[in-house]
C-alpha cells in the first residue's frame, strides 16, 4: 500500500510539473529508463529514453541536454543506477516512427525509484 502511494504521489507531482512547465505549447513527454547518452565535449549531451511501453520495440526518444542545465546530473545519475526518468521536450510531439525519434531540447525532467 505503501508503494501505491508513493508511486500515485510520483505521478501526480510529474503530471503537475509537466502543465506547469508548458501549459501553452505542446511536447513530447517520454517516460522510461535512460538507454544511451552521447555526450559532447561541447557542453551538451544526446540522451536516449527507452520508452517502458515500447521495451522491446526498438525504438529510442532521445533529447537534447545541454550540460548547464541542472537535470543533466540527474539524468547521469538515472542512468547509473538504472532507474525511470521522466522527460519532457520542446518538440511540437513526439514523433511515432523511426528507431530514434527526437523530443526536442529537455524542458522538464523527473527521475523516480518508483518501479
Amino acid at each position: 500500500m505503501f508503494k501505491l502511494s508513493k508511486t500515485l504521489l510520483a505521478v501526480g507531482l510529474v503530471a503537475g510539473g509537466i502543465a506547469m512547465s508548458g501549459a501553452a505549447s505542446a511536447e513530447c513527454v517520454t517516460a522510461g529508463k535512460v538507454g544511451t547518452i552521447w555526450s559532447y565535449n561541447s557542453g551538451y549531451s544526446y540522451i536516449g529514453i527507452a520508452p517502458e511501453s515500447a521495451y522491446g520495440a526498438g525504438y529510442v526518444v532521445y533529447y537534447y541536454v545541454p550540460a548547464s542545465y541542472s537535470a543533466h546530473a540527474t539524468l547521469l545519475a538515472a542512468a547509473a543506477s538504472d532507474e525511470y526518468v521522466y522527460v519532457s521536450g520542446d518538440a511540437s510531439s513526439c514523433p511515432t516512427s523511426g528507431v530514434i525519434r527526437y523530443g526536442g531540447t529537455a524542458t522538464f525532467v523527473f527521475h523516480s525509484d518508483f518501479q
